[in-house]
């Protein structure tokens, strides 16, 4: 079992149990978002309540999943990383059992705010414990690696609610939400150490404003990766309404494309973290912002032209692969930026903007109703646009972290 000190030094290679743990704590969120959402009308019928009392049960969730992370990012910070982590993790447990069993829409959105709330814990304190024990070029590989694997959420949980839905209602679904968290729980147990040095944490108790994150490298990284956020969400967001309603796919066909460029963006990510090693975080991320801003515009120049419409299903795919070098690199860079006692609320401010743009995001695309496409491709191609700006902003030439491979150093 993984005791509560530090290790005594860092390997270049992380283990492999680790990543993967870290990897499913940070996806129990999304997961627990996209499971339960085709049980929507079972929730309604079950409590007889309008279609509006169900959202907030999402829209609770991801106010927590925000609030949650600004809370146990610092915490992380002054009162080391495992501590935090488990107690998150166990009420994500507790929680999710609250839900499967609440008696009323009241009682089950309240369980919902706690479960996106706790369940951020995995998200913001993953980060940082990877910035804990590997650093530079590693450290980017260990990103993109959360990328390759957090990629399965979206793949997996849509298509399993769907199946499993009408069998086993939206209590079940909730049940196997509550299910992945005591199996995550017990993963942390076993597998997470304390990676936050003893005088890290006072550092950050002793003098919580000092070691700012207010730099150039972090802002214009952090910019970068919650900008490819708002593409990405843009896309997810009006998928439904374009491939159905605008293509005029089916639901069957509909689900397979969603899928497939899913795929994509898992192989885009794998493909990143094999090749950062060598290149780097920025080379990847230029590559990958560029990509962004070429399907982007592309998916614009064609709703806006009498070409046929359907081009659009490639240049979504060129959009959503470039998301693989994209946002796992510039989180890479925007942490390298972060005073190492400062990990916890750097990783904290990367989630509570990304949570800031998903909310933002939903009403944008649909301003034009169900049969449009071009607000989603506004949306894109001005966030694809203004992640290249930012990114420019990213080349400090004099004090980069990120130059050349930086050793990785010893915990003491």
């Amino acid at each position: 079992m993984a005791k509560n000190t530090p290790p005594s030094d860092r390997s270049a290679a992380f283990p492999t149990i680790l990543l993967i743990t870290l990897a499913i704590l940070s996806s129990i969120t999304p997961f627990a978002t996209d499971l339960y959402l085709p049980a929507f009308l079972d929730i309604q019928d079950t409590f007889e309540v309008s279609a509006s009392s169900v959202q907030l049960t999402l829209t609770t969730f991801l106010l927590g999943a925000g609030i949650g992370q600004v809370v146990f990012g610092p915490l992380s910070d002054r009162l080391g990383r495992r501590g935090p982590l488990l107690v998150g993790v166990a009420l994500f447990a507790l929680s999710s059992i609250g839900a499967a069993i609440a008696p009323s829409i009241t009682i089950l959105i309240a369980m919902r705010f706690l479960q996106g709330f706790s369940g951020s814990a995995g998200m913001v304190i993953g980060r940082a414990i990877v910035n804990d024990m590997a650093r530079g070029f590693e450290a980017a590989r260990i990103l993109n690696l959360f990328m390759l694997i957090g990629g399965l959420a979206p793949i997996v949980a849509p298509v399993l609610g769907s199946a499993l839905a009408e069998p086993l209602g939206w209590n079940g679904l909730l049940w196997i939400v509550a299910g992945i968290g005591m199996v995550s729980l017990a993963m942390a147990l076993v597998w997470v150490p304390e990676s936050h040095p003893a005088e890290r944490r006072l550092i950050a108790r002793d003098n919580p404003a000092g070691g700012s994150v207010a730099n150039r490298q972090f802002i214009s990284s952090t910019a970068v990766f919650v900008l490819s956020f708002m593409a990405l969400m843009a896309y997810v967001s009006a998928s439904p309404f374009v491939y159905q309603t605008v293509l005029g796919y089916s639901i069957g066909t509909y689900g397979l494309l969603f899928a497939g460029n899913s795929l994509i963006l898992m192989v885009c990510s794998g493909l990143s973290a094999r090749l950062v090693a060598s290149h780097g975080p920025r080379p990847l991320l230029r590559i990958g912002v560029l990509a962004l801003m070429l399907g982007s515009f592309l998916t614009l120049a064609v709703v806006l032209s009498p070409l046929d419409n359907s081009l659009i299903v490639v240049t979504l795919m060129i959009s959503v692969g470039s998301l693989g070098f994209c946002m796992g690199n510039a989180t890479a860079l925007a942490m390298a930026a972060v005073p190492p006692a400062r990990t916890g609320f750097g990783s904290a401010m990367l989630g509570l903007f990304q949570f800031a743009m998903a909310g933002a995001v939903s009403p944008l695309v649909g301003l034009a109703g169900e049969d449009s496409a071009i607000p989603m491709a506004i949306v894109m191609a001005s966030a694809a646009f203004l992640a290249f700006g930012a990114f420019a902003a990213t080349r400090t030439p004099t004090s980069d972290p990120m130059v050349v491979p930086a050793p990785l150093e010893s915990v003491r």
